[in-house]
């Protein structure tokens, strides 16, 4: 019997070695997935971090880029608005000489029209002076001669043109106004 006990008593050491040794296996296993988990964490930490700073990094740049690009336009528009001013200056000052020459060809323009418009209106005063002579003239040919047939006596009062049809009106001719 107490061999009996004895090996009893073995396989239960036995049994508990066996169940120790499954437990310490478990527990191996549980202390590296745990171990791999915070080897896991850490890293998704380390990398957390890492982005962080790396986008702490960017902005940082992207805000240094913006004041140098916002520095950058101020000297650019300073630099630019240097000849533009100066072409400012001269373009109305060529403008103003244009409206100077503008304003004595306008001036020119309208002596002439007047001038053109005289000569008109003397021309008209002439033309109807000529026809009023022209008709009297035949009349006194008329009278002279009554038995003349039509035509036969236009060798001494010829026909002739009209510089301009007296009935046209040369005077309501205007100058184009000047526009302000």
């Amino acid at each position: 019997m107490k061999q009996h006990l004895l090996e009893e008593l073995k396989r239960e050491r036995e049994a508990a070695n066996e169940r120790l040794s499954h437990e310490i296996d478990r527990t191996l296993r549980k202390c590296a997935r745990e171990k791999e988990r915070a080897v896991d964490q850490a890293r998704l930490e380390e990398m957390n971090i890492a982005t962080q700073a790396l986008e702490n990094q960017n902005k940082e740049f992207m805000e240094k880029i913006a004041t140098e690009i916002t520095v950058a336009r101020s000297e650019e528009k300073k630099l630019a608005e240097e000849p533009i001013k100066e072409l400012q200056v001269r373009h109305k000052s060529e403008i103003d000489q244009l409206k100077r020459i503008m304003c004595d060809k306008d001036a020119n323009l309208q002596e002439v029209f007047e001038q053109v418009e005289t000569m008109t209106v003397l021309e008209m005063d002439l033309e109807s002076e000529l026809r009023k002579t022209r008709e009297a003239f035949q009349d006194y040919i008329n009278l002279t001669f009554p038995k003349l047939a039509p035509g036969q006596a236009d060798f001494i009062l010829p026909s002739r043109p009209m510089c301009r049809d007296s009935t046209i009106t040369f005077c309501s001719c205007k100058p184009p106004r000047k526009q302000e």
